[in-house]
């Protein structure tokens, strides 16, 4: 698996995994007395919304990357997703009715700094535990080198094998 595969698939963790757990907490319900099982089904009802737009920015935004530059968009994404989460945020306790202000830009300001903390916090846990995947990935496979010469020769592989 390439680099680029790699962390394009690891952009659905932070709806796959929230995602995971609600549907354990289905068939296991003493798991939805977790404080983590809550923050997760947060997550994914508030930040969710805005993630699903963040996406198809994100795939737009890595198209024809290197691994090296790949690695460096991804530390810049938690950042980057703020104003989303930011909308996503007023929008959902919006529809849920926690909040009957009306559409101004002063209450979109007022909840970034907020969905911004929210952002860096949760994405870069996920940042950090995909980097570590992925090196772990590349211990296992025992390919040595540095992880852009990995990427680069696996990039390389894999266009011989499509066209």
């Amino acid at each position: 698996m390439s680099a680029r595969i790699y962390f394009r698939v690891a952009l659905f963790a932070p709806l796959a995994l929230p995602l995971l757990v609600l549907l354990f907490i289905r068939f296991l319900p003493s798991l939805g007395q977790s404080s983590l099982a809550g923050v997760l089904a947060y997550q994914l009802g508030y930040g969710g919304p805005g993630y699903l737009v963040f996406l198809p920015v994100v795939f737009f935004l890595t198209q024809g990357k290197s691994e090296r530059q790949l690695m460096r968009l991804a530390w810049l994404l938690p950042l980057a997703f703020a104003p989303f989460c930011a909308a996503s945020f007023w929008f959902m306790s919006f529809v849920l009715g926690i909040s009957v202000e009306p559409i101004t830009l002063s209450a979109f300001f007022g909840i970034l700094p907020f969905a911004t903390l929210y952002s860096v916090v949760f994405g870069y846990v996920y940042v950090v535990v995909a980097f570590l995947i992925y090196l772990l990935l590349l211990a296992i496979a025992g390919t040595g080198g540095s992880a852009a010469q990995q990427g680069a020769a696996a990039d390389r592989a894999a266009s011989r094998h499509v066209g």
